[in-house]
C-alpha cells in the first residue's frame, strides 16, 4: 500500500500526458494500461511496445506499490478531481482517487507489460540558455493572463517557451483559444542544440517561478529538456 500527493492540475496534466502515448484503438488490453509505481518515488509509465512516456515527478509519498490500470478510466478519473490537492492511494489491488477507485488490471501469464521502449518522456538535457531575471519576471507577467489554468489540454494550460532567433531570442506564448498573448525576450550562451525548440511550462510553475525571480538580479541559466514536466 502506498500514497501520494500531488498539485491537481499538475496531476492532471501528468495523467493526460502519460495517457496519450495510449493508441485509441489498442488491441492488447495490457497496452491500453498505464503502471503506476510509488517505490521511493512516483512513477507513471505507459507504452506502445516501441514508443513509450515516463514521467518520475517529485510529489510526496508514503510506502511502496506497483499496479497496472486502464488508461483512460484513469485518465477520466484525473479530470473529476477537485481541490488544490490529489491523494492517491496505490495498492496492488488498483488506484483509488478521491471518490474514484480503478480496479487493477491483472496481464495474462503470456501477455506481461513490456519493456518501455522509446521514452518521450524522458528528461534528457538538450540546451542551456541565460537570461536576465527581470526580463524573464516582465516576460512570464505580460503573457500569463492568457493561459487557461483550469484546462486539461496541456498546451492551453501553460506557457510556451519558444527559443528563435538563432539562440538569441525567447519568444513566450499562452493561449485559451479564445485569446493569445506574446513577448519576446533576449537569451544568450545557447548551446548543445540547434535552434528553433519549444517547450510548454504549467502555468502553476511559471507563476512560482515568477515569484522567486524577485529576489535575483542579474542573469539566470536555463537548461531545456527534451520533453519536461
Amino acid at each position: 500500500m502506498a500514497t501520494f500527493l500531488a498539485p491537481r492540475k499538475l496531476f492532471q496534466t501528468a495523467v493526460n500526458r502519460v495517457c496519450g502515448v495510449i493508441p485509441r484503438r489498442q488491441i492488447r488490453d495490457t497496452l491500453k494500461c498505464v503502471r503506476v509505481s510509488v517505490n521511493g518515488h512516483v512513477e507513471l509509465d505507459s507504452t506502445t511496445g516501441t514508443k513509450s512516456h515516463h514521467l518520475a515527478p517529485d510529489w510526496p509519498r508514503d510506502g511502496d506499490a506497483t499496479v497496472l490500470v486502464n488508461g483512460k478510466a484513469l485518465n477520466d478519473a484525473a479530470k473529476l478531481t477537485t481541490g488544490v490537492d490529489v491523494l492517491v492511494d496505490v495498492s496492488t489491488t488498483g488506484i483509488r482517487i478521491g471518490g474514484v477507485t480503478i480496479p487493477a488490471y491483472v496481464p495474462e501469464v503470456d501477455a506481461p507489460f513490456p519493456p518501455l521502449g522509446i521514452v518521450v518522456g524522458s528528461l534528457a538535457p538538450i540546451a542551456t540558455v541565460s537570461i536576465d531575471a527581470g526580463c524573464l519576471r516582465v516576460a512570464i507577467d505580460a503573457v500569463e493572463y492568457a493561459a487557461d489554468d483550469e484546462s486539461t489540454r496541456y498546451a492551453l494550460g501553460g506557457i510556451c517557451f519558444d527559443f528563435c532567433g538563432h539562440g538569441q531570442l525567447l519568444r513566450l506564448v499562452t493561449t485559451d483559444s479564445r485569446r493569445l498573448a506574446v513577448c519576446e525576450a533576449g537569451v544568450f550562451g545557447m548551446t548543445d542544440v540547434t535552434p528553433p525548440a519549444n517547450i510548454v511550462v504549467p502555468i502553476d510553475v511559471c507563476r512560482r517561478l515568477e515569484k522567486s525571480l524577485d529576489k535575483v538580479q542579474g542573469a539566470v541559466a536555463m537548461t531545456i529538456f527534451a520533453a519536461p514536466l
